[in-house]
This record gives C-alpha cells, structure tokens and sequence, in this order.
C-alpha cells in the first residue's frame, strides 16, 4: 500500500449503552460524551493514519455481538475506520478490585487491522470531581483505545510488513510456548523477527518486541544500543507475552501496567509499535518524550535497581531506599511534577500484598522490604505523592514558589524541593527557572 493512500484515521463512538444507566451515572455520562472521549478520539485521530475503508464497515454479529443496531450488520457504519462500543461497569470486568476499565478488539479488515472493539467502562471507579481526575481519566481511555488498536498480545502474531506482508507466516500454526509466569500455553507465537524471549540478570523471564521502528526507538529513549527491542510487562497479565510496557523500564509511559498520575506520557515508544503493526503511519508529533530512564544508559536497563539496599549512582534519580513513613525524605518524583516520598514498605505490615519473590528482593537484611509498585519488579521509587506542583489551587510557603500549570518540581538544598516556574529555551537547549 502506497503512503499517499493513508489518511487520518476515523474513529467511531457508540455511546447507545449508555443511554440506559442508573440517573446516578447522568453526570459520568454526559462528561465522556462531550468532553473526555472526544479528547480521545481527536488524539488518535492526530496520531495514526491509515489506509481508509472504501465501504461502509459492517459488524459481524459472530465476532463482535456488541452492535446495538442491526443496521450496523447491514448496510454497515459509513465513514469510519474503527468503531468501539462503550459499556458501563460490566460486572465481569468491573467486579475485578479497582478496575477502573478494560478493551479488546473483535473484528480485523483483510490486513488483519483491528477495525471493531469495545471498550469498559467502570464509573464507580471515575473520579469526575475536579480537572485532575478527568484528566487521569482521559488518559486511561487513550490507553485503552492502544489495545483495541494493536498494542495486545493477541495482535501481535498478525503484524505485517510496510508492504502487506505478513511478518509472522500463514497460516498462523498453534505453538506450545513457556509464558512470562512460568506456565506453558499452546498460543499463536509471533515470529522471532517480532517477539523474542529474554531473561533479566535476575532469571526473570520476559517477551520483547523487537520490529525495527520500536527497536530504535527504545535505543533512543535509554541512550543504550545493545537494547534488541522494548520489554514487555512479566507479572499479573492475562495473556502468555504481555500487553503492556514492563513498569520497571517505562513507569512513565500511558501503556506502562502502572496507572498512576505520572503514567502520562504517550512516547514514541507506542506509536513506533503501531507504525510497526504495519498497519499504521504515526504521526510523531503527537507523542512525548517519557522521561523515566530518559538517556540513563545501558545500566539502567541491565541492572539491579537497588544493590545490597543502595542505590547505584546511576539510578539516583529514579530510585530510592528511604521507607515510607512521615518524615521520610521529600524528593522530586523523576518526572519532576511532584513532590513525593520513596514508596519503599515492609510488607510484613501488608499483609494483604503479595511480597517480593526470591528474584525481587534488594534488601539482603530485611527481604520482606520492596518498592510498592509490584509490576515495576518491587523497585522503591518517589511515587508517594505529597504535593503537586502543577495544582494552581495551592499557595506558596516561600516567595520564589509557584504552583500551576507551567510549573515543576526541582529538588533544593532548602530541606524539600521547590515547585518553580519554568521555560524551555529551545535556543540555548536550557531549562530557565
């Protein structure tokens, strides 16, 4: 397919479902229909071109018994290259402890392009109250719309050459495979040029996608070019590969396993990976640069967080070994809009958290002690957030603060950081303060 045959992507809502919730959920309701997912659907839109359906897109009721209209069977939905259907706090997904939502696709095109989904929605888990809330919110769904798109495991065995081809060979062959947790699964594995196996300096197994745009990519992101492709996540995934980022590498990153107010970051990372779907041209403007391991070497990748309960020099900027408590020193947290304090625990005083395995344990004296955030392979990091600077409701203790928009945290010899104005001057490559 020539470039010149992609054009913007269409996205189609259906919001029908919708029309059918308990009044409670009215306001829920009426912010993602006017604000939330058309933010959603006009980030997509900007990012991903893609060769356009020449017809109406007609539902197949044996694949995706989501429609909600028998038109959408026949004659089909015209002018749209993907449609999703939106439910509300499904019981099977939303019974799950803090699901907040959940997407799969369930049709392809004759490339294999995802081109229906659905998409869960569990609003007793939204927080609609302020902008902050709507925000996490918004980028939740664009996560969830990654998935539908291509970002899955499932998808990955289907992913094609620029030029139609597939990269992995058809018909696509049952393999039995040993899976991220140890099991063995018969599945359909991608070919090695997509999907390789790996272990950590730790024996920890784990997938990689290793296509071409990804793998350059995640070179740049960490400054280290020995990386064969991007790390998927090995712990608590449904499926034998891994859907998201591994935490551990990419904690920052929207398609990180971790939902955090940090997990902001769209990277070229994601889109690199759809681009390589071959089914998509990115648009890379549209992404930001994720700026937890940006440029911190090959080390950061290779080894142990913490060794022997320190931190190494070269992850002092991402790691931290003080415990959790009041008290506790305050720091930046690595993406630099918060103040927050390590989140290394005991889980000794957890009981209802799993500790770290023998593979995950940093701390030779105490091997109950770990970083909260388990799928970041129970590495300590400032995720504990005390103040956000970015939170323009706040007021200053000291004159030369600032909280608001256009605002950072920058770690002081004041005793705490500082939440400061900020500017970028592209010019003389600074940050002025």
């Amino acid at each position: 397919i020539l470039q010149s045959h992609y054009q913007q992507i269409r996205i189609t809502f259906d919001y029908t479902h919708f029309d059918s919730l308990d009044p409670q959920y009215k306001n829920h309701s009426s912010l993602l229909r006017s604000r939330i997912l058309p933010d959603v659907q006009n980030f997509w839109e900007q990012a991903l071109r893609v060769a356009r359906l020449p017809t109406a897109l007609k539902i197949n009721p044996e694949f995706c018994p989501y429609y909600t209209s028998t038109t959408h069977i026949e004659p089909g939905i015209a002018n749209t290259d993907l449609v999703i259907f939106l439910h509300a706090n499904n019981e099977d997904v939303c019974g799950q402890n803090e699901i907040l939502a959940a997407a799969e696709s369930c049709q392809k095109d004759q490339y294999d392009r995802p081109t229906v989904g659905i998409t869960y929605i569990c609003m007793d888990e939204m927080d609609i109250n302020n902008d902050k809330g709507i925000d996490e919110i918004k980028h939740l769904l664009i996560h969830e719309v990654a998935h539908i798109l291509g970002l899955r495991a499932a998808d990955m065995a289907f992913y094609r050459y620029r030029n139609g081809a597939p990269r992995t060979p058809r018909p696509l062959n049952l393999t039995e495979v040993t899976c991220v947790d140890g099991r063995n699964a018969t599945v359909q594995r991608p070919a090695e040029n997509t999907l390789q196996m790996g272990f950590t300096n730790r024996g920890n197994r784990y997938y990689e996608l290793v296509t071409p745009t990804v793998q350059t990519v995640v070179q740049n992101q960490f400054n280290c070019f020995e990386m064969k492709g991007a790390r998927l996540e090995n712990q608590f995934e449904d499926n034998c590969f891994g859907s998201h980022w591994e935490a551990r590498l990419f904690t920052s990153e929207t398609l990180s396993s971790v939902a955090t107010p940090a997990s902001h970051y769209l990277s070229p990372l994601t889109l690199a990976a759809l681009e390589d779907s071959g089914w998509y041209i990115a648009n890379y403007t549209q992404a930001s640069i994720s700026p937890f391991g940006h440029g911190a070497g090959c080390p950061f990748v290779e080894n142990d967080c913490i060794v022997d309960g320190e931190v190494p020099n070269w992850g002092k900027d991402y790691f931290c070994n003080d415990t959790f408590r009041d008290g506790a020193p305050i720091k930046c947290d690595p993406m630099h809009r918060y103040m927050s304090r390590c989140d290394l625990v005991n889980y000794n005083y957890h009981p209802l958290n799993e500790p770290p395995g023998p593979t995950y344990q940093y701390f030779p004296e105490n091997k109950k002690l770990g970083g909260f955030l388990d799928t970041a392979d129970f590495c300590p990091m400032y995720s504990n957030i005390v103040v956000d600077c970015e939170d323009p409701t706040l007021s200053a203790d000291i004159r030369e603060e600032n909280f608001g928009a256009n605002s950072k945290c920058f770690n002081s010899n004041m005793g705490r950081p500082l939440c400061m104005k900020y500017h970028c001057n592209a010019e003389q490559n600074k940050v002025q303060i």
